[in-house]
């Protein structure tokens, strides 16, 4: 977390930070299976085009390589609202907000139905991961009202790992 210290838009949320560094920190990192994987796979990444089906764009060099952290990319998404964070900071996202968080709350159970089906030991960690995701976006925030939607959406997240399937 070294590389948000001392930024505007982290140092005011300094505490919140370090609480949730170390909410994760606590959390069990072993097990994850090492894999080829998009690096970035997030619904921003993703086209679907009539002819081609879902075409993946954008994929990243990662800090670990793993199919399960591009799951939890997902997830991020789904359950973390990363996708809609310019909608959460716009002044007037209103209805365009409600929209966009409905139909991500109708597509969690189903991604959380279907890890579980996949991967069941993926699933009940899913949270913790796609919070790490998020975590790891702190850095490159320039904005401190992001930061803050960045910490509420971990919370969001963690706390959604009481709601399995």
């Amino acid at each position: 977390m070294d590389q948000c210290a001392g930024k505007p838009s982290c140092s005011v949320h300094a505490a919140a930070i370090s609480a949730a560094a170390e909410r994760l920190d606590d959390m069990d990192w072993q097990g994850v299976p090492g894999s080829i994987c998009h690096g970035d796979l997030t619904l921003e990444n993703m086209l679907v085009c009539q002819k081609r089906g879902a075409v993946f764009i954008d994929c990243d060099d990662c800090f670990a390589s793993s199919y399960w952290l591009d799951v939890a990319k997902l997830f991020q998404d789904v359950t973390g609202h990363w996708c809609l964070r310019n909608l959460y900071l716009a002044d007037q996202a209103g209805r365009d907000l409600l929209n966009a968080v409905q139909r991500l709350d109708r597509l969690a159970p189903a991604l959380r139905a279907l890890v579980a089906l996949m991967e069941p030991s993926l699933a009940i960690r899913l949270p913790q991961f796609a919070a790490l995701h998020l975590f790891r976006t702190l850095p490159y925030t320039q904005d401190e009202k992001l930061v803050a939607f960045v910490l509420t959406r971990i919370s969001a997240v963690l706390s959604s790992a009481s709601r399995r399937p």
